[in-house]
Order: structure tokens, then C-alpha cells, then sequence
């Protein structure tokens, strides 16, 4: 992806983000609850998966054809969401190969997502694969060098991976600390990997999930001390957000020199100005203060003063 292409997906992101208040309840399907954890935990180190042979042994002939290339695409979809969860050894590592290949670069990428989703979905379901595919799923995650849907489905496996790991302490604690790791990798996963964290085992709304505020404030408030370049717009706005679901007062007044700094993007401005409006009566004072020569902080503005009561 060119630097033009990567600036202008960032943004794109950073606008549904803002637009849509960031699709909390996508995130928030996971709701077991889990009591503490220890703090220093292994992450779920990339596995090395040999890759998958339609004419390896012990394959049925149905994963055959779903690893076979010259299948069309939407039978091998087909395939997967039909083939039984009694895989053998041989099978689950085929389709582990599967997931962690990397596409031609002329592949169709729409249909190579659909694809790796199903093959995932299916194992999930297998107790006895889900830690060899989580170990994939976090390498696939920390590839700066795969496309970003990709690496982004993969963190998506990974929280629900997490959700069905009930009985799994180990495997729960390595998921959390790949998120971790992933909001200090690049720019590109630090958005999604900390709303990763802000939803395990729980919701914005109901708190006391698996991350408390404790844990997750010192990552927010290290993105947010940062001024934000066009890659890291996405993450701000997240760290912004998570900021006022979680009532996370400290960080108040760094979201009030964001929404006032003309020189920070307004996607990021408009983030914090929605989250200090909501906060107490007394921030509507303070936001018709605010420089708002950009027209869409200036709108966010407006809309907040008419909200109040």
C-alpha cells in the first residue's frame, strides 16, 4: 500500500470512527467475566506453520478441495461451512497453513478475507486448535507487512478466541498480553488492539471487565500525550473515547488542550469535544472558548451547545 493509499485509509477510518461513535457494540459481544489475572504473562508467540498440501495424508476429500486453489472461491466458502468440527491432526494443521499463508499480491482480497473468516470460525470451534490458531492470529496481527483488513480480522478472532476461552486461563492471558504488545506495535493495530482490551470480558458501559481502569489508563494517556500523525488518528480517537466510556477523569484536562490545540487533527478535536460535552455542564463554557475555524470542530461544537440542557 502506497503512502498516498495508507494516509487516506487512515483517515477513512478515523472519519467512521468519529461518525459513528466507534461501533461499541460490535465490541462489546463478549461478555464472561474473569477475576484477576496475573500481570506478567507470555504473549502468544507466532507459530511457524508448514504450508498446506491438498495432497498431504489424512486429509477427507472435502478439505481437499477447500485447499486445492483451483477451486472456486465460493465453494470452498461453502465447503468450510459445511465441513463437520471432528478434524484430525493433519486436517487442523492444514488449514492452520491456510490461515497464516500469504495471498498473491493479485488475489482477490474481498474473497481471501472471506476465506481466512470461515477457516477460522470453523476452528475456533476445536478446544485442541484454538491455541495453535491463536498463536497464528497474533503473528498475522504483528505483520506490518499484511494488509491492515487482514490484520484486523485477526485481532477480531482474537477477542472472540478470548470469549470462548472460559476453561483457558493460560490461553485468555496470552491473548491479553498480544494486545499489549500490539498497542505499542505500529500505528496501524494500536486503535484496535486497545479497544481489544477496553471490551475484554465485559463492556464500556458495565465496567469491571478484565482490564481494569487502573491497567488500561497509563496506555490511553500514552496515546494521547502524543500529537497524532495521519497513521495514529485512528488510535487517538479510540484512546479518546475510551476516556469518557470509562469516565477516566485524570485525563480530563489532556482532552481539553486536544480539543482546543488547532494544530491536532479536527477528527481527533471532535472526538474530544463530543466526550467533554458529555462530562459535566460546566465543559460547555469551556468548549465555546475553543478555536473552531475548522468547520467540522466548529459543527461539533455547535451541536454539543444545543444538547445542553
Amino acid at each position: 500500500m502506497n503512502p498516498r493509499t495508507q494516509k487516506a485509509a487512515a483517515l477513512a477510518i478515523a472519519a467512521s470512527l468519529v461518525a459513528g461513535g466507534i461501533a461499541w457494540d460490535i465490541l462489546h459481544r463478549q461478555s464472561a467475566r474473569s477475576g484477576p489475572v496475573a500481570t506478567e504473562v507470555p504473549s502468544l508467540k507466532s507459530i511457524s506453520v508448514p504450508q498446506s498440501d491438498p495432497q498431504a495424508t489424512g486429509l477427507r476429500s472435502e478439505i481437499k478441495e477447500i485447499l486445492n486453489s483451483s477451486t472456486p472461491a465460493r465453494k470452498r466458502i461453502e465447503l468450510l461451512r459445511d465441513t463437520a468440527i471432528d478434524l484430525s491432526e493433519p486436517e487442523i494443521n492444514a488449514l492452520l497453513g491456510e490461515v497464516s499463508a500469504v495471498p498473491n499480491s493479485d488475489a482477490d482480497q474481498a474473497a481471501h478475507v472471506e476465506y481466512l473468516h470461515e477457516i477460522c470460525h470453523l476452528l475456533r470451534k476445536i478446544p485442541a486448535a484454538r491455541e495453535r490458531l491463536s498463536r497464528v492470529l497474533a503473528g498475522i496481527a504483528a505483520d506490518s507487512g499484511r494488509q491492515m483488513i487482514v490484520r484486523d480480522y485477526a485481532i477480531q478472532h482474537l477477542r472472540q478466541l478470548w470469549a470462548l476461552a472460559k476453561e483457558e486461563p493460560e490461553l485468555r492471558q496470552g491473548i491479553r498480553k498480544s494486545f499489549e504488545e500490539l498497542v505499542h506495535a505500529d500505528a496501524a493495530v494500536t486503535g484496535p488492539a486497545l479497544l481489544s482490551l477496553h471490551v475484554l470480558g465485559g463492556s464500556a458501559k458495565s465496567k469491571g471487565g478484565e482490564i481494569s481502569d487502573a491497567q488500561i489508563q497509563p496506555l490511553v494517556a500514552e496515546i494521547l500525550a502524543k500529537k497524532p500523525d495521519t497513521p495514529g488518528i485512528p488510535a487517538a480517537i479510540a484512546a479518546v473515547r475510551i476516556t469518557g466510556d470509562r469516565h477516566l477523569t485524570d485525563l480530563s484536562p489532556r482532552l481539553r488542550e486536544i480539543a482546543a490545540d488547532s494544530s491536532i487533527h479536527a477528527l481527533v478535536r471532535m472526538a474530544a469535544v463530543s466526550v467533554i460535552s458529555a462530562d459535566e455542564p460546566s465543559s460547555l463554557a469551556f468548549l465555546a472558548t475553543i478555536d473552531r475555524n475548522d468547520p467540522r470542530v466548529d459543527e461539533a461544537v455547535r451541536i454539543a451547545l444545543r444538547k445542553a440542557p
